[in-house]
């Protein structure tokens, strides 16, 4: 089975690329800490006592609710798919813990060697970049992401394919 990361900074067009290939009959696994923060601001909204689990607001503790989850979807791949495409993977929690000069957690390293990713397909930065509710990062800390989520994948030795951004 291929394993296929798509990954970037914030707001290049992962998702809509994805949901394409998805089209097409792909197998595909979401991105995870996009999940993770609607799951959170939706249980923040029930209940305005609770404080969410966020990038911005409990960083350690919100990159281990991903490899979690992260780890259980990889686990959950149908044994007759022969290519998975994963919407970001355990590599990105790196580029962002060093963006936010955190250290990634002890185990991340070992996970990633043994996911059995593929190949790592980075779409570049599209130039109309976009917030939305999960994704709030200014253009400048986005840039800073993205170019730090490609480092993290290079230097944990993959080949990563950098693709430019294109015309619908």
């Amino acid at each position: 089975m291929k394993k296929i990361i798509v990954t970037g900074g914030p707001c290049v067009g992962k998702t809509t690329t994805i949901n394409l290939l998805k089209d097409k009959g792909i197998h595909i696994i979401n991105e995870v800490p996009r999940d993770i923060i609607a799951a959170e601001l939706e249980k923040q909204k029930k209940d305005l006592s609770y404080v969410p689990v966020l990038p911005w607001t409990k960083l350690e503790e919100f990159q281990h609710l991903i490899i979690k989850e992260q780890i259980r979807r990889e686990s959950n791949i149908p044994n007759d798919a022969h290519t998975v495409i994963l919407d970001r993977a355990l590599g990105d929690i790196i580029g962002y813990c060093k963006v936010a000069g955190k250290s990634p957690p002890n185990e991340l390293v070992s996970l990633i060697k043994k996911a059995g990713y593929s190949k790592v397909i980075f779409l570049d930065q599209l130039p109309d970049y976009q917030t939305d509710a999960e994704r709030k990062e200014d253009p400048v800390l986005a840039k800073n992401i993205h170019d730090t989520i490609l480092h993290a994948y290079k230097e944990l030795g993959f080949d990563v394919f950098v693709v430019p951004p294109f015309d619908k």
